[in-house]
């Protein structure tokens, strides 16, 4: 496909480059509907309309954050340009995006956050990783990949994982005092400061789902 080969797609970090690449895989595996069982793979970009478009995203209706993606996603390609003329007009941009109403994560109670740490101990990979994600606030890509490296003096300093091969943003985060008691309480042994049981550092999916599932098991919000 032509936008696998464009800029828009290569330029992208190679995490983001394979969550497009099974978006659309998936997409073009489906069928066009109950009666044609033509898959979309077999429909070339200038012969879609905007109601095959909203026959992608409605599919993932029940998971309204999913359908937009995939809506993202179809719009990049549409976007996609050869010799700088664009191959077909982007009709995925005639089609609106589902309306998610959320009030985002709720956040922890000071007694789950108690009942956390008593569970897990004051000394414990758990509350080291709890520390780090309060008083810094980083994203879980960012989490991952915060080690002593990124330590000057009384602050943080670190290139946010985001963004960082496009638009590169980089931060400074003071150390707050309770942050680096507990730091101080865990020998680094790795260039992270997280670490799985076996000493390795976590990729992004394995550290938010252990810490999620970690707090689950607790029943903690965090």
């Amino acid at each position: 496909m032509e936008y696998m080969r464009s800029l828009a797609f290569t330029s992208l970090d190679k995490t983001t480059q394979d969550r497009h690449r099974n978006i659309m895989e998936a997409m073009w595996a489906e069928p066009l509907s109950e009666k044609d069982d033509r898959l979309f793979a077999d429909i070339p970009l200038r012969k879609m309309t905007a109601a095959h478009i909203e026959v992608l995203r409605d599919r993932k209706k029940e998971a309204p954050f999913a359908a937009d993606e995939r809506l993202k996603v179809l719009r990049q390609v549409f976007e996609t340009k050869k010799d700088n003329k664009p191959i077909t007009p982007n009709i995925a941009r005639l089609v609106d995006p589902f309306k998610v109403h959320t009030d985002g994560h709720e956040t922890a109670k000071p007694e789950e956050l108690a009942k956390f740490i008593e569970h897990h101990g004051a000394q414990s990979k758990a509350a080291l990783y709890l520390a780090i994600q309060m008083y810094t606030g980083l994203r879980v890509s960012d989490l991952a990949l915060l080690g002593p490296q990124h330590r000057r003096r009384d602050a943080f300093k670190l290139r946010l994982f985001k963004n960082r091969n496009r638009t590169p943003v980089d931060i400074e985060i003071a150390i707050h005092p309770i942050l680096e008691g507990v730091l101080a309480m865990h020998k680094v042994t790795a260039l992270t400061y997280l670490v799985t049981e076996f000493g390795k550092p976590f990729s992004v999916k394995v550290w938010g789902i252990a810490f999620r599932i970690g707090g689950v098991r607790q029943g903690c919000r965090i």
